[in-house]
C-alpha cells in the first residue's frame, strides 16, 4: 500500500509536495515513521525520538503509532507545540 506523508516540522527534513511511501497491508503509524528513519527522512532523529515529540495525524484526524493505515492514508507529522 501507499500512503502519502506531510511533514511540519523544523526538526524533520522538508518532504517534496505529495511524498509517497511504500508500506505493507496491516502497517501502523509507527511502522512508517520507522520506514522514514530507513529510507534517511527524519535527518538526525530515530523513529522513537520522532513519535516522542512529534503529533501523528492520519487523515487529519489525530492517531497514535498503533494505528493501523490503508491504502491511500494521508500521515502528517506536526512537531508538538508547547508553552501557553
Amino acid at each position: 500500500m501507499q500512503i502519502e506523508l506531510i511533514v511540519e516540522s523544523m526538526l524533520l527534513p522538508r518532504l517534496p509536495d505529495g511524498q509517497r511511501l511504500e508500506l505493507p497491508d496491516g502497517a501502523t503509524a509507527a511502522d512508517a515513521v520507522a520506514a522514514m528513519e530507513q529510507q534517511g527522512l527524519t535527518g538526525s532523529r530515530t523513529a522513537a525520538e520522532v513519535l516522542s515529540s512529534h503529533m501523528l495525524l492520519c487523515n487529519s484526524r489525530h492517531c497514535q503509532g498503533d494505528a493501523v493505515l490503508h491504502d491511500g492514508d494521508r500521515l502528517i507529522l506536526m512537531k508538538t507545540l508547547l508553552g501557553g
